[in-house]
Order: C-alpha cells, then sequence, then structure tokens
C-alpha cells in the first residue's frame, strides 16, 4: 500500500444528469498504482 485516496471530482456535466465518467476512471489509476481509496465525491458545479 502506497497511501490512501478520496477521489473528489468538481463536473459541471453532472449537475445536467450526465454520469460522472472520471472518478471510476481515476480510482481504478491509483488502486493500480498502490492506494486504497476510501471514496469518491462528485461536486456538481
Amino acid at each position: 500500500m502506497v497511501g490512501r485516496a478520496l477521489v473528489v471530482v468538481v463536473d459541471d456535466r453532472t449537475a445536467h444528469g450526465e454520469e460522472d465518467h472520471n472518478g471510476p476512471l481515476v480510482t481504478e489509476l491509483l488502486i493500480e498504482a498502490g492506494f486504497v481509496v476510501d471514496g469518491v465525491v462528485v461536486v456538481s458545479a
């Protein structure tokens, strides 16, 4: 384990009802790098 991470995505597309694709991608990359991801928070901008 390299460390722990919390993914925070700020995106105006989610405010319009679109699905977030960035959170899962960043989560996958962090896990592959050895991090433990505690969660994903999506903030509509």
